[in-house]
This record gives C-alpha cells, sequence and structure tokens, in this order.
C-alpha cells in the first residue's frame, strides 16, 4: 500500500503564506500598473486602440493646419501633455490608470466641442502712408512700441468641432494574458 506523508508545518506555513498574498495585492497591481501604463503607451506610438484599431486620422483641414505651423502630424501629441500626464495609482484593492488632463475624454469617447462667437478688436502696424504692413499675405499686429497702428474689429462666428474617439485607455487581449501571468506568478510566489 503506498502513502503519502503531509507535513503540515510546511503546509500550514504556504497556506499563511497564500493568504497574506491575497489579502497584500498592492504589489501585484504596481506590476499591473506598469504594464498597462506601457502598453497605454504604446498605443500612442502605434496610434491604436486596445481592440487593435487604428485610430481615426487627422481631417484633410487640420492635418494642412498642423503642417503649416510646423506641428507633428502624431495623433493625441500636439505638445505631448497627454501623453506625458499619463499614470497609474496602486492600492491594496485596485489599480486605476489614466491621465488628470480634462480633455483626455473627448479624446477617449469623441464628442462635439461647441467654439463660442467672439468679437474683438486689433491693432495692427501701418507705414507712414497709414498702409497695412505686411508679412506675406499677413497683416503685422502692432505691439505696445507701435505707434503706427489701426484699429480693426473682427466678428467671429461661433461653430463646432467634432472630435471622433481614438480610445487610448482600456485593456487589450494582450493586456489580459499579461496580468493573468503577473497574478499566477505572484501567487506562486516568484
Amino acid at each position: 500500500m503506498t502513502s503519502i506523508r503531509i507535513d503540515d508545518a510546511e503546509l500550514s506555513r504556504g497556506l499563511a503564506e497564500l493568504q497574506t498574498r491575497l489579502v497584500r495585492l498592492r504589489p501585484v497591481l504596481n506590476d499591473i500598473g506598469e504594464q498597462l501604463l506601457n502598453s497605454t503607451r504604446e498605443r500612442f506610438r502605434s496610434e491604436s486602440a486596445p481592440d487593435g484599431s487604428k485610430w481615426t486620422p487627422l481631417s484633410r483641414r487640420y492635418a494642412a493646419r498642423k503642417a503649416r505651423k510646423g506641428r507633428s502630424k502624431t495623433l493625441l501629441q500636439l505638445n505631448g501633455y497627454l501623453f506625458g500626464s499619463l499614470t497609474y495609482q496602486a492600492s491594496d484593492t485596485e489599480v486605476r490608470v489614466g491621465t488628470n488632463r480634462p480633455y483626455a475624454r473627448v479624446h477617449q469617447f469623441g464628442g462635439a466641442i461647441a467654439v463660442s462667437p467672439r468679437s474683438g478688436s486689433l491693432k495692427l502696424r501701418t507705414d507712414a502712408r497709414g498702409n497695412l504692413l505686411k508679412r506675406g499675405n499677413l497683416a503685422v499686429i502692432a505691439n505696445r512700441r507701435n505707434k503706427r497702428f489701426t484699429v480693426r474689429d473682427y466678428v467671429r462666428s461661433g461653430f463646432v468641432v467634432n472630435i471622433p474617439a481614438r480610445p487610448f485607455l482600456g485593456i487589450s487581449q494582450d493586456d489580459r494574458v499579461s496580468i493573468r501571468l503577473t497574478v499566477a506568478r505572484y501567487l506562486e510566489g516568484n
């Protein structure tokens, strides 16, 4: 007859360690937070959503405007503030990945932004004869030191900017696999 001997002290230590690991989840949630933060940053580089779909490209008009100003064609990275603000927070019960930028929501989910109409006046530089000074086909704005200028009133009508959803937050299939492996290693004590 075959018998199996169980060392109760070893089993008890193992169960106690497992119980401690199940209560103190912050270490594993920190690891998961790092992984999700890295995959979110990678989405900015690949310009794709957690499901792998590509983000909607810039409108031709906005792309042309960015090009005229010498700005990057990269999506969601006009100045790099959104990308640079990505972070995570882990506790013993949860991990959160996100950003504190208020405009992140409209980029994640899409939406319409109403730009209010406005009016105002501009001081434009003139020469001694009262002609507008120009750089190319644009008038030069006067500053405090300029003595020759004319004032022009303007009215800008309101308009709506429709921003398509470009999801960057979320969990991809690769993230799910990575999280499962991380949790398994943690429970095994590795």
